[in-house]
């Protein structure tokens, strides 16, 4: 009425019910003389209610918008740590990925990846992340709940789980256990502990999502990598005697003999063959002839130095490769080899089997050549000779002229004072 122009304006107005109700008030004045105005008042509950629904609709959309954006990331970060470990070739390498990784995925918790044993009689940490250790390093498998049940095992402050016998902490912290299962095979746990439990009791169900993809994630890149461990120790190994093939012999001392050659340094091989081993399989039988290879592996085996290389060449013969050791190096420890078979006292259902006698050839780099095939050849020739000389000794390779046979020269007798009848 003071301006004379229109006004309009949101008002709420109180009803008889104490309730309040929104309306659009609208005041236009009257041209009369006598002044004026008119009044209308539009009901726009119904519009409120719906744009109330509008913005609740869209919070919503925007909760789970964010959502899908958290676990799109999540299912890229789990795509990227798939690929890593399948990248991995040792349970060195994938485990090393593991303890980065955890704790980007799982921020503020510390934990562990412990591993079953092949014997299966003990769990064995392999990985940890964090500031806290809840867990002994090394425990049987039936000290986890987790791994009894086949199951996720939850304990914590206020809760009446029993704790694991692991837990080496006093019970004012939350921690889960939760089985590596893959392939039909449990390969150990993943452990995950939380130190602020009792104020934080949600912990573990606002990260459940992401652990059970990591947990699956974990577990069948575990397997794999077992599976293929499994079959390259297949593919390089005797099943019989345990020791390398001579597949893998030709392959790793080839590039031994490189690096050899590149450091100036020598290496030694031996070569030998079970003297009359025809004679126990066809006496015993093919059982006794089977001890008789893997007591002679064992043999060597226990004689060998970490960076040796020793293997089954085929049937009765064994080869011993030594980096870094010389010709008269390589007789010594032929020497020592053939005496500690000599003394193997073996017996096979009852029966004593009888001395186990071995002829050995020993041939070096870069005396008796630079090449594998040079050096076995060699050592090959050395050892027909101590089989034709009577058996039961070893003979040096002698140098040679270019296209000359290699020479032999006979030690046993000389360093041990062998019978050199055999």
């Amino acid at each position: 009425m003071a301006t004379g122009r229109q006004h309009q304006g949101e008002v709420r107005l109180t009803m008889s019910d104490g309730s309040q109700l929104p309306v659009i008030a609208s005041c236009s004045p009257l041209s009369r003389s006598e002044g004026g105005l008119v009044l209308t008042l539009n009901d726009i509950s119904e519009l409120r209610r719906a744009e109330g629904v509008v913005n609740e609709r869209a919070d919503q959309l925007a909760v789970l918008n964010r959502e899908l954006h958290e676990k799109s990331e999540t299912t890229t970060r789990l795509v990227k740590l798939g690929e890593l470990l399948q990248a991995c070739v040792t349970f060195p390498e994938a485990f090393s990925v593991v303890g980065t990784a955890m704790t980007e995925f799982l921020g503020g918790l510390s934990g562990s990846v412990h591993l079953t044993s092949a014997s299966r009689n003990l769990v064995e940490e392999m990985a940890h992340w964090g500031d806290v250790r809840s867990s002994v390093n090394q425990f049987a498998p039936e000290d986890c709940w987790a791994l009894r049940r086949g199951q996720e095992h939850v304990a914590g402050p206020g809760m009446l789980t029993p704790r694991c016998a692991h837990i080496t902490e006093n019970g004012k912290k939350g921690y889960v256990c939760m089985p590596l299962a893959a392939q039909g095979e449990t390969l150990g746990i993943l452990h995950l502990c939380e130190p602020n439990a009792a104020e934080k009791p949600q912990w573990l169900a606002e990260r459940q999502q992401i652990l059970r993809g990591v947990v699956d994630t974990l577990a069948l890149a575990l397997a794999n990598l077992r599976l293929r461990e499994t079959l390259r120790q297949q593919s390089i190994r005797d099943p019989n005697t345990g020791l390398f093939n001579r597949r893998y012999l030709e392959e790793t001392s080839s590039r031994e003999l490189r690096r050899m050659e590149r450091s100036s340094q020598p290496l030694a091989i031996i070569m030998l063959d079970v003297d009359h081993f025809k004679q126990f399989n066809d006496t015993f039988g093919h059982e006794a002839g089977d001890l008789v290879l893997k007591q002679v592996a064992a043999t060597l085996i226990e004689h060998a130095r970490d960076s040796d290389v020793v293997s089954r060449y085929g049937g009765e013969e064994f080869a011993l490769v030594m980096p870094g050791a010389s010709l008269e190096e390589g007789a010594q420890r032929a020497e020592a080899l053939r005496q500690a078979i000599k003394q193997l006292h073996l017996a096979h259902r009852g029966r004593t089997l009888g001395t186990v006698t071995a002829s050995f050839g020993v041939a070096a780099y870069p005396e008796h050549g630079a090449g594998w095939a040079e050096l076995t050849n060699a050592a090959d020739h050395a050892q027909y000779d101590a089989k034709a000389e009577g058996r039961d000794r070893v003979v040096v390779a002698r140098t040679n002229a270019p296209g000359e046979r290699p020479a032999i020269q006979l030690v046993a007798s000389v360093k041990a004072g062998a019978d050199t009848k055999g």
